[in-house]
């Protein structure tokens, strides 16, 4: 660049006061040009790459509502499986009561009637329909014993499970 007057000079309506350089704002125009389209370039990526972002969370937020849906289902039924499971144990425990009342009744029976067939008082026909009826009696007792046993141990499953669901639930959903 060259300066024909200096600062505070007369100077005359279309008097020559400096050249510049073509060259060198030639090079800060294509400069400032080279890093406008840099700035485009990367705007246009952080908008791809925004789009992708936008396009995850909205799948991600489906994903959620989905997984809710599924807990809540789930929360449900283990929910219907403790309630079918506590009334099995009620059941269980009322057909055990049962059981052992029957098997009682008739033990004393079967104790008595043996008894009188050892003196020779009922035949044995009598006896064998009483000492069968002992053992039905004893084998409904054991598998009354039985299912209330596993019932019993099924409901704490059940509970740990509707509780493992709904507290977990409430933990990581809300």
């Amino acid at each position: 660049a060259r300066i024909y007057c200096d600062e505070g000079d007369n100077v005359k309506k279309g008097q020559l006061l400096a050249v510049l350089d073509s060259k060198e704002v030639s090079a800060r125009v294509k400069q400032a040009e080279a890093n406008y389209n840099s700035s485009i370039s990367s705007l246009k990526a952080k908008e791809g790459e925004l789009l992708f972002y936008e396009n995850k969370l909205k799948a991600l937020k489906v994903k959620l509502s989905q997984l809710k849906e599924t807990v809540a289902s789930q929360i449900n039924i283990a929910k219907e499986n403790l309630f079918l499971s506590e009334k099995n144990c009620e059941i269980a425990k009322s057909e055990l009561m049962k059981a052992k009342a029957t098997f009682e009744r008739v033990k004393k029976d079967y104790l008595r009637f043996k008894n009188l067939y050892l003196r020779r008082v009922i035949s044995e026909k009598r006896f064998d329909e009483i000492k069968n009826a002992f053992e039905v009696a004893k084998q409904n007792l054991e598998s009354a014993e039985k299912t209330s046993k596993n019932h019993q141990g099924l409901l704490p499953l059940q509970e740990k499970n509707f509780l493992w669901l709904f507290l977990g639930e409430r933990r990581w959903i809300y």
